[in-house]
């Protein structure tokens, strides 16, 4: 409440308070990006620690402090909570709009005003949906944006359990990258992964999914996953490629087929 209040005075004057380029006096285009991969600076800013001992909530919460983001959009929800609760008294400004859809509106427009980042965090299921028409929105407008959404537990996945939803299949194909994180372990290298996809090249929509089993469970190991450790390698793939459809009328006019081959 402390937080909410401190950020309430300030109002969204954070979001124009942007230092624009000093030279043009232009707000930043999307290949000006503050890019959080230049592995110098961040070694200087982020020095390796230990997540020993912190919630799965509390990781990401440090994850996002070490990728400099000082403003995230959010609203509650039980499957988040774990995380949401490593706001409080944090020193990341949060804001909480009236809708999750508002959330993340709000966050990309602080993406092209201050050049960072956007950062969303959401429940689960009707919440993570509301959220497709931004998450569309900074795809195709190059804006980088991370959606962090609660999950139901691994154990209910697909059991209709309450606001369980496949999330990572419905924001597939209006993403650069979309993954559930299935351990504690993974946390850190997916948080580095989702913040240099969403800016590396043409930036973009992320969407990380954070089930409620791993945001309250707490790590019991020193070290600190690299994403080779997790993924392999450290590569910029996005989500495989959809195909272009293609679209041709019939002898009739009436009838549009695309290479999906749904008749529109």
């Amino acid at each position: 409440a402390a937080a909410a209040a401190d950020g309430s005075k300030q109002g969204l004057g954070v979001l124009t308070g942007a230092a624009p380029d000093p030279a043009t006096g232009s707000i930043p285009q999307p290949a000006e990006y503050i890019s959080t991969v230049d592995q110098q600076a961040h070694q200087n800013l982020c020095p390796a620690v230990s997540y020993q001992g912190l919630t799965g909530g509390q990781i990401v919460y440090q994850k996002l402090r070490e990728h400099q983001s000082d403003s995230v959009f959010l609203y509650s929800g039980g499957a988040v909570m774990p995380l949401i609760d490593a706001f409080h008294e944090g020193d990341i400004k949060y804001y909480i709009n009236a809708h999750e859809q508002m959330g993340g509106h709000s966050a990309t427009g602080f993406a092209k005003v201050s050049g960072k980042v956007g950062v969303c965090v959401v429940t689960s299921g009707p919440a993570l949906t509301n959220c497709i028409t931004p998450i569309t929105d900074a795809q195709n407008d190059s804006t980088p944006f991370i959606v962090i959404s609660g999950q139901v537990p691994l154990k209910a996945t697909g059991t209709n359990a309450f606001q369980d939803c496949p999330a990572t299949d419905i924001t597939r194909p209006v993403t650069k990258w979309s993954y559930k994180i299935k351990s504690i372990d993974e946390i850190s290298a997916v948080i580095d992964k989702a913040f240099r996809i969403a800016l590396d090249g043409k930036a973009g929509a992320v969407h990380i999914d954070l089930p409620k089993c791993i945001s309250s469970s707490k790590n019991p190991s020193e070290k600190v996953f690299t994403e080779e450790e997790i993924f392999g390698e450290v590569d910029n793939k996005p989500n495989p490629a959809l195909p272009v459809p293609t679209v041709n009328a019939n002898n009739s006019g009436n009838t549009i087929t695309t290479t999906s081959g749904l008749d529109m």
